[in-house]
């Protein structure tokens, strides 16, 4: 974006950020992260070490314990590793990436949904490369700008959201920032929700009907549906939506990017 925000603007931003509605939140985050670490596990066991990288509540970091992997997190915000602490009983500290400075090397490193939140992107890979062992992975997630929502949404997008969204990547601009840090790609696909497909449908039809994207993370009052609209939601959004959308993330398409990079 252009109008970048101070450091200081950031800051107190951040200070204090938290999830918009943290039950919606945990659901689809545990959710995606089960996901997330199914694709890690292809490349690494589940006894590594992992850091992750704006942590937040917790919820991926805690997904991942529960399997085996040994975890630590790091988020600017006191308010959401107060809960990742206190609730989860995790080992997170509230610090600053750029000047983490941990007495260890971590075999995994995730930026889930992080990267684009960062105004020197080129920096934070490169600090992320620092602290990675060799042969370590990098996991990262982040909005795909050239996904069919994007396009056909435009300036509507749902992750067109300053100053949280400070930066955008595609399918080849993230693997550029890798290379330049000696990682190289394993993995680069495209994930997103039904509900992507059925907002770009609704979208071109100007249907006004329910919405899309951050209605995944944002409470939304449903209204009483007629038995002919609950038909057509059952058929629509439910069946047509959760099979077809698929095909957006095989083709690369999908609302979300993500890549999985080692260091040689």
């Amino acid at each position: 974006m252009s109008n970048l925000p101070t450091k200081v603007t950031l800051n107190k931003f951040y200070q204090n950020f938290d999830y918009h509605n943290p039950e919606i939140a945990e659901r689809v985050i545990r959710h995606d992260a089960k996901n997330s670490i199914r694709k890690i596990l292809r490349f690494k066991t589940h006894r590594a070490n992992m850091l992750d990288v704006g942590c937040g509540r917790g919820f991926f970091l805690d997904e991942a314990k529960k399997i085996g992997f040994d975890v630590y997190g790091i988020d600017s915000s006191k308010s959401v590793i107060k809960y990742a602490q206190e609730i989860l009983g995790l080992n997170v500290v509230n610090n600053d990436i750029m000047s983490y400075k941990p007495n260890r090397k971590f075999s995994i490193i995730v930026l889930n949904q992080v990267i684009e939140h960062f105004s020197k992107p080129l920096d934070l890979i490169n600090k992320c490369a620092s602290l990675l062992e060799s042969k370590g992975l990098i996991y990262i997630a982040t909005p795909n700008i050239n996904s069919i929502s994007a396009k056909i949404s435009k300036e509507k997008f749902n992750y067109l959201c300053p100053p949280e969204h400070l930066g955008y990547f595609n399918n080849e601009t993230l693997p550029m920032l890798l290379h330049a840090n000696a990682l190289r790609p394993l993995y680069t696909g495209s994930w997103g929700y039904s509900e992507d497909l059925a907002g770009i449908i609704k979208n071109l039809l100007k249907s006004n009907s329910i919405g899309n994207g951050k209605g995944l993370l944002k409470e939304t009052k449903k209204p009483i549906m007629s038995i002919n609209k609950r038909v057509k939601f059952i058929l629509f959004d439910i069946f047509f939506c959760k099979i077809f959308f698929r095909l957006l993330n095989i083709h690369g398409m999908g609302s979300n990017l993500e890549v999985i990079a080692v260091k040689d």
